[in-house]
C-alpha cells in the first residue's frame, strides 16, 4: 500500500542530490501541490528534463485541470514532450471552455497572464467576449 511523503518539500530537498526518480518524483508531484502548488511548482521546475519528470507534471495537470486550471497550466507549461505538452493543453483548452461558463469572470482575470500558447489565449479570449 502506498503511503504519501509526509513532508513533500522536505522529501523533495533529498531528491535534488540524488538523480531523477520516476517513484519519488511521483510521490512528490502526487501531494505537494494539494498543499502548497506554489512552492510545487518551483520545485519541479528546478528537476532536469527526464520521462519521469513530464510523467508528474502530466499526472498532476491532469488532476488540476477541472478544479483549478490555473494550476494545471503552469504543469503543462515545464512537460519537455512537445507531443504530449500538446495533448495536455488541448485537454486544458477544453476544461477553461466550461469554466468560461461558470466563472467568465476568474478567466478574464487569470487569462491574461496564463501560461498558455497564443494561439490558445486567442481563443478562449474570442470566447470570452461572445
Amino acid at each position: 500500500m502506498y503511503v504519501p511523503p509526509p513532508h513533500p518539500p522536505a522529501t523533495a530537498a533529498l531528491l535534488q542530490n540524488h538523480p531523477p526518480n520516476a517513484d519519488a518524483i511521483a510521490a512528490v508531484a502526487s501531494q505537494w501541490p494539494f498543499q502548497n502548488a506554489e512552492e510545487a511548482t518551483e520545485w519541479i521546475n528546478t528537476i532536469e528534463y527526464s520521462p519521469a519528470k513530464d510523467g508528474a507534471l502530466s499526472d498532476v495537470a491532469e488532476r488540476f485541470i477541472s478544479s483549478h486550471p490555473e494550476i494545471s497550466a503552469e504543469w503543462i507549461a515545464g512537460i519537455g514532450d512537445a507531443k504530449k505538452r500538446d495533448e495536455a493543453y488541448k485537454e486544458l483548452e477544453d476544461s477553461v471552455h466550461f469554466w468560461i461558463d461558470y466563472n467568465p469572470t476568474a478567466v478574464r482575470k487569470w487569462l491574461p497572464t496564463a501560461s498558455l500558447p497564443e494561439e490558445m489565449k486567442s481563443r478562449l479570449l474570442a470566447e470570452l467576449k461572445k
